[in-house]
């Protein structure tokens, strides 16, 4: 499984932004509404909003609540398509004016929420951890994911699962690959699930 090569990095929303704040900014940049894909839990689609910047480049926000995590605190935006140049000129005018996690202070949170005792803060730690790792694999979040691998609490390790899947690293497959053979079977029945992903991605199909 690698990184699309046409999408930013994400943007992890720090607060529940109301999509009319959202919406205000994306005026306010020139960015022409395309649309809204609308919340269907059934069918496991999110809320998704969708500007156009140009012909081939557009911005996106996410309300990511018909996973594990429904509490509608995993918010985010990215870019799609466009030169990288462009995809990255149009997240920094984001990161200065929607109030948002920097890298620094998603491992710091998840960090943190190992002492905390609170699995469910240790899963959303996690969840975002994914959402918004760099396009490329780093030593800090490989570490954080491989700790959460070995919480006891299995819904840490299954939010560690979809955290891998978001960040889209090859370099976590041995993290994948020991989850495999976790002890609770809805953890390894979804890393199996995980390692068939990134084959297939690898074979091309």
């Amino acid at each position: 499984m690698t990184v699309n090569a046409y999408r930013s990095r994400r943007l992890v929303l720090k607060k529940n932004e109301p999509v009319r704040l959202v919406e205000m900014f994306a005026e306010a940049a020139g960015w022409k509404f395309a649309g809204v894909l609308n919340r269907d839990p059934e069918q496991e689609i999110n809320y998704e909003a969708r500007w156009n910047v140009d012909t081939a480049t557009s911005v996106h926000y996410i309300i990511d609540d018909v996973g594990i995590d429904s509490s509608g605190q995993l918010r985010y935006m990215l870019v799609l398509g466009g030169e990288r140049s462009q995809r990255g000129e149009i997240l920094s005018l984001m990161e200065k004016g929607i109030n948002v996690w920097t890298l620094d202070e998603l491992t710091e949170i998840a960090n943190l929420s190992f002492g905390s005792g609170l699995p469910d803060e240790q899963m959303r730690a996690m969840l975002r951890l994914g959402l918004g790792a760099p396009l490329a694999a780093t030593e800090a979040f490989t570490e954080l994911f491989a700790r959460g691998s070995k919480d006891p609490a299995p819904i840490v390790r299954y939010s560690t699962l979809w955290g891998i899947v978001h960040a889209e690293w090859s370099e976590c497959l041995d993290i994948v690959e020991d989850l495999n053979h976790d002890p609770h079977p809805q953890v390894s029945e979804f890393a199996g699930r995980v390692l068939e992903a990134f084959s297939s991605v690898g074979d091309g199909t």
